[in-house]
């Protein structure tokens, strides 16, 4: 199941209510971004220029200082977004709907994460191994990279699906497969996917459009693409449901605007973005969007 089953009880050593009512008399009230990640230190690093920046936008609305948290899984995260103990939610839009389901926390812009507005999935394999269109993939092995990558396992899994195919996990490159169904299995990095199928390890790798732009010209020549799925928004940011509008859309303006100051050019620039806008189809019409597209997966 995707739903993660969230609950809305305090159980994972967060502040409580009076706890988080005595850091507001305190004058102790962040502004909390978080991201999901096992690099701790160097995610923390990475997001708390823009974590100060909100909070220097946003002190006339009470908030004293910017903070970044790392939660170890995505129910993790949900779960702090239900309690507001994080307030915006930065990543692909994969783990970002998953979270937004279930935590009730929204989508609000786009992130233009390394200076990219979009992506999407490429279908990839050697030329001249005969596989050359969709029904070719029946009975083989695709490489994917990891189980919550958007471009690497979750647009190829819903393309394929939404064509009429049954997809299946599979534990190893040399797992059989029904000859009616498509098997998948993780490689984890791009590197490996593409190794993998210039030797042979499986026939067929997919990956997202910038890094298969990346291959080496000599390398990209002996590959054949056999399909590309729709682009999807490269990053999403998430408010907490429970945020308060005026709040939430001050974030909103403070983060569209950033690319108009000098301050906010200079932390685009430290957090490798281009800009965050709006999503293109709107916020209401992307989150039906993904909630479809989640229930291919889990129906799938």
């Amino acid at each position: 199941m995707l739903l993660l089953g969230c609950t809305t009880q305090n159980n994972i050593g967060l502040p409580d209510k009076e706890e988080n009512e005595i850091n507001l008399l305190s004058g102790n009230n962040p502004i909390v971004i978080g991201d999901v990640s096992t690099r701790v230190d160097e995610v923390t690093v990475f997001w708390q220029p823009l974590a100060s920046y909100l909070a220097d936008g946003l002190s006339e609305q009470g908030i004293t200082h910017g903070l970044v948290r790392v939660a170890p899984d995505l129910n993790t995260m949900a779960q702090w977004l239900q309690s507001g103990e994080v307030d915006i939610y930065i990543d692909s839009s994969y783990p970002s709907s998953i979270v937004n389901l279930s935590s009730n926390s929204r989508p609000v812009l786009r992130h233009w994460r390394d200076f990219v507005s979009e992506y999407y999935s490429v279908f990839f394999t050697i030329k001249g191994n005969g596989i050359t269109t969709l029904a070719d993939l029946q009975g083989e092995i695709i490489a994917y990279d990891k189980p919550f990558s958007t471009s690497g396992y979750f647009l190829p899994t819903v393309y394929l699906v939404q064509n009429g195919f049954e997809v299946v996990e599979v534990d190893e490159p040399t797992s059989q497969v029904n000859p009616s169904a498509i098997g998948y299995t993780f490689a984890n990095e791009d590197i490996n996917i593409i190794n993998w199928v210039i030797t042979g390890h499986t026939n067929i790798g997919v990956t997202n459009n910038f890094e298969y732009a990346k291959i080496p010209e000599e390398t990209r020549d002996r590959f054949f693409i056999i399909a590309q799925t729709d682009p999807i928004p490269n990053q999403l940011v998430s408010l907490s449901s429970d945020m308060e509008a005026n709040l939430a859309q001050s974030i909103i303006s403070l983060l569209t605007d950033m690319e108009n100051s000098e301050a906010g050019k200079d932390v685009l620039e430290i957090i490798e973005t281009e800009r965050f806008d709006d999503l293109p189809a709107g916020s209401e019409a992307f989150s039906i969007q993904m909630t479809d597209m989640l229930s291919v997966i889990e129906e799938g």
